[in-house]
C-alpha cells in the first residue's frame, strides 16, 4: 500500500512578497545540514483517517500552533519515493506563536512549483442559458445578489470581432460580508465583488467556477480579512458543490 502524508502550509504577505512557513527536517542526518533540509510540516496517516484531520494533527504536533477553521486544498503531489502528499494552505499572521520550540522559518514563495488555487469549479449537465439562471438562484440562496453580468462572448465579438464560446461573468456580492470587509479595508472594493464564471464546455454541459476569496485576500496584510474571506469561501464552495 502506498504511503500517504498530509500537511499544512501557512502563508502570509510581507513587504509585498508572499512567504510560506517551512520546518527543518529532524534526525541526526539533517542536524548539521541546511541545504534541502526544509519542508512543510507533514506526517503520515492511514486509510482510516481523513487527510485534513491528519494535516491538522500533524501540524499542531510539529509546530505547537493552532490551525485556522478554513484551509485551502492544494494539488496532491507524489514524491520520487512514491509517497503521496495531500496539502492544505492556511492564511497566517504574526499573532500566531508556537507553544513548543520548533526550528522554523518563513521563506519567500518560489516562482515555480505548486501554487495556491484561486478558484473552485464544477461541470454540470445543463445548457448554458439554463445554467446561468440556475447559478443566479443558487447564489441568492446563499445570500449573494448579482451586481453585474458580463457577456464575454458578446464583448469579444463586438470589440475585437473574435468568436468565443458562451462565457458569462457574474459579479456576486453578499452585502453582510462586503460591509464587514469594508470596515477592515476601505480599498478592498478593488477586489469586489466575488466573480463567478459560467461557461459552456460542450453542448448541454456548463462549467461553473467561483473565485476563492481566501486565496484572493491573502494579498492583503490584514488577518481579519482572512477570517471574513474564509466564511465567504465556505458559502461559495457549498454553492458550487450543490449545483
Amino acid at each position: 500500500m502506498a504511503r500517504k502524508s498530509a500537511a499544512i502550509l501557512p502563508f502570509r504577505r510581507r513587504g509585498g512578497k508572499m512567504q510560506v512557513l517551512l520546518v527543518h527536517l529532524g534526525g541526526p542526518f539533517w542536524q548539521e545540514r541546511d541545504d534541502c533540509a526544509w519542508s512543510i510540516a507533514k506526517g503520515e496517516y492511514s486509510d482510516d483517517e481523513q487527510a485534513e484531520a491528519a494535516a491538522r494533527r500533524e501540524f499542531a504536533e510539529e509546530t505547537g500552533w493552532g490551525v485556522a477553521d478554513m484551509l485551502i486544498p492544494l494539488e496532491d503531489i507524489r514524491q520520487a519515493g512514491g509517497k503521496s502528499v495531500t496539502a492544505f494552505a492556511m492564511v497566517s499572521d504574526e499573532a500566531m506563536s508556537p507553544t513548543i520550540p520548533v526550528n522554523r522559518s518563513f521563506a519567500g514563495m518560489p516562482k515555480e512549483g505548486h501554487s495556491v488555487s484561486y478558484y473552485f469549479s464544477k461541470t454540470i449537465d445543463m445548457p448554458f442559458d439554463e445554467a446561468t439562471v440556475h447559478v443566479t438562484k443558487a447564489l441568492a440562496a446563499k445570500g449573494f445578489g448579482v451586481l453585474s453580468t458580463i457577456d464575454v462572448r458578446a464583448t469579444m465579438k463586438n470589440k475585437l470581432g473574435e468568436e468565443f464560446r458562451p462565457y458569462t461573468i457574474l459579479g456576486a456580492c453578499n452585502p453582510h460580508f462586503a460591509w464587514r470587509a469594508l470596515q477592515q479595508e476601505d480599498k478592498i472594493g478593488t477586489m469586489l465583488p466575488c466573480n463567478v464564471v459560467v461557461s459552456e464546455v460542450a453542448p448541454g454541459k456548463t462549467e461553473v467556477a467561483a473565485v476563492d476569496p481566501l486565496a484572493l485576500m491573502a494579498a492583503v496584510d490584514n488577518p481579519a480579512l482572512g477570517e471574513i474571506a474564509g466564511e465567504v469561501q465556505h458559502l461559495l464552495r457549498d454553492m458550487i458543490r450543490d449545483l
